[in-house]
């Protein structure tokens, strides 16, 4: 709100590091030089929201500037606006996502933290051993580097008589001990976490291109698994993860596995979240279900897909149970939240077709993604307990029921989707998963006709998306995958 030279002295002497001035008034563009000259260039910044003003008035903030806070979250603008300035330029956006905001920081006139103590004098970055290889770029000299534990003994230093931001619902017990006695707290989500929950445009369209690289991948593996699962010497749960990791990194910017690959063969499936050790290493026979949960980090976007594969023939109760899954799974799919509605009623709606029938699953339903970042993110977590999350259009989170028989099988079924607004104020979802689920395992009869119908259409956008990325036989395997289902 600075609009005068006695609201800049207010800020500064208030303990500010800088006073902001936004460059979209005129009265402070004319203030500029002043509070400058009054106060010094290095406690001054400014800000801008278009590119033309940075040309326009770019003598002006180089001369009475020490930083410019450039308000876009296109990532080309904030290079030319680098380029052309000669005082450094702080993006402020939907940077969160890593690949786009660290290929930022390597611009010479580039500045910003991340994952940071941030306190009015100071800016400390804990990192694990080896994160950082040589040193920070020069224009995040003001940042000073330390080792990961250190942040305990500097939280435990803090003035007490200061107020911590801090968010109890993320932050480790043992950081949260260290908060000295009577030190007041903000306990709540900080602005960040809303930031990176609600995608911006360029991070959906990044995605949406790693989910169609990652579907590749899996129907790659979907296609080995069947062809080799009958072959000896059989693979195992730790090879077959394996393989479909070497898949994955087939893909064009693939960066790395965005969590262990969760391969349950059998009665291992059955152990929610199970991940194969070489003593727990079961043998993928031609029979059953194999349960994959697993997931990429692509330099465009993050990916996490549950698919329960059949790698052989099926009993009855297997087919049934991954059918009132799948009803479930589309449960969600086709839930609309209208206003007032959150992660509870969303949490309820899909369960609904399982516990008619006596099923239920006993973890959570969905989670958000994170954009080359923590594939599990929050705050849209819809754990078991119920919780009443909102959930905003923008958000990328995952539909993933299950069903598990003790020491017999497992059947996970996992999309990702986007939620969208409908143009009616309610919020829907669209998968963004591109992956055809196993129609050995799909009971037509237990799906009414529109459940149905949204399998079959899944299935020709699945078709459509993999067939230009795919050819050969296992362009064919993507069509017999992909067939229409019938009754």
């Amino acid at each position: 709100g600075i609009r005068r030279l006695e609201d800049v002295k207010k800020y500064l002497y208030a303990g500010a590091k800088k006073a902001v001035l936004d460059m979209d008034r005129e009265s402070n563009r004319m203030l500029l030089k002043e509070a400058s000259d009054r106060f010094g260039k290095e406690k001054i910044a400014v800000s801008v929201s278009e590119m033309y003003m940075i040309s326009d008035y770019q003598e002006l903030m180089e001369a009475y500037a020490s930083v410019v806070l450039f308000y876009s979250d296109d990532g080309d603008e904030a290079r030319q606006a680098a380029r052309l300035l000669s005082v450094p330029v702080l993006p402020i956006g939907n940077y969160e996502q890593l690949s786009s905001y660290m290929e930022l920081l390597r611009e010479p006139n580039i500045c910003g933290a991340a994952g940071s103590l941030l306190l009015k004098d100071s800016v400390n970055l804990y990192v694990m051993d080896g994160a950082v290889k040589d040193s920070l770029p020069e224009d995040l000299s003001f940042v000073t580097v330390k080792g990961y534990d250190e942040i305990e003994q500097d939280v435990a230093a803090l003035d007490a008589s200061k107020t911590l931001w801090l968010d109890s619902g993320s932050a480790n017990y043992a950081l949260c001990l260290r908060i000295p006695e009577g030190m007041k707290t903000v306990d709540e989500a900080t602005p960040i976490a809303m930031m990176k929950a609600v995608k911006n445009e360029t991070e959906i369209k990044s995605s949406l291109n790693a989910h169609k690289k990652d579907a590749v991948a899996m129907v790659k593996f979907i296609k080995w698994i069947k062809d080799v699962a009958a072959k000896t010497p059989h693979q195992t749960e730790l090879s077959a993860a394996e393989q479909l990791r070497k898949f994955r990194a087939e893909e064009d910017g693939f960066f790395d596995l965005s969590f262990e690959t969760i391969a349950g063969y059998g009665p291992n499936g059955s152990v929610i979240h199970y991940a194969p050790t070489p003593e727990t290493d079961a043998e993928i026979l031609p029979e059953g279900f194999l349960l994959l949960d697993s997931g990429g980090h692509y330099t465009d976007g993050t990916t996490d897909i549950t698919r329960t594969i059949a790698v052989g023939p099926l009993t009855q109760e297997m087919i049934d149970d991954y059918t009132y899954v799948l009803k479930a799974h589309l449960a969600m799919h086709n839930a609309v939240l209208t206003p007032g509605m959150n992660g509870i009623d969303l949490d309820a709606i899909t369960r609904a077709p399982m516990r008619a029938v006596g099923l239920d699953f006993k973890h959570g339903l969905s989670h958000g993604v994170g954009h080359l970042l923590s594939v599990h993110e929050g705050p849209n977590i819809l754990r078991r307990v119920p919780t009443p999350i909102t959930i905003c259009p923008g958000m990328i989170m995952s539909n993933e029921p299950g069903v598990y028989i003790d020491n017999q099988f497992g059947v996970r079924i996992e999309n990702e989707v986007l939620m969208k607004d409908d143009g009616k104020g309610n919020t829907i979802n669209e998968p963004i998963t591109f992956v055809p689920y196993e129609r050995e395992a799909i009971n037509p009869a237990l799906l009414t006709d529109e459940e149905l119908a949204w399998v079959n259409n899944y299935h020709k956008m699945v078709r459509e998306v993999l067939l230009p990325r795919v050819d050969g036989d296992l362009a064919e395997f993507v069509k017999a995958q992909t067939e229409e289902i019938t009754k």
